[in-house]
């Protein structure tokens, strides 16, 4: 990734492009990977623009596991698509 990530707000195919070449090189993606590589941005940053990590991942064509679907469901932005399945607190 270029070092001039702070230099300007990235366009949502910049940010697409770093999940795809994370992808290709390790033939998936999950928040540990994203966190952990040179080549992508926190995943927060993915969160807030595409509302959870799910919705990027399929903004890049990948399929992610079921227990990955559960979990990326605690790591989303709240309203985001499919916030309305989020557990209700009593008294809601």
């Amino acid at each position: 990734m270029e070092d001039n990530r702070s230099s300007r707000t990235p366009t949502d195919e910049d940010l697409l492009e770093e999940l795809r070449q994370l992808l290709a090189a390790r033939g998936k993606l999950s928040l540990s990977l994203i966190e952990a590589s040179h080549l992508t941005r926190a995943p927060n940053t993915y969160i807030r623009r595409f509302g959870s990590l799910i919705a990027a991942y399929a903004r890049v064509g990948y399929d992610p596991n079921p227990r990955q679907r559960s979990t990326s469901l605690r790591f989303r932005r709240p309203g985001a698509p499919g916030d309305d399945m989020a557990p209700q607190s009593p008294g809601d």
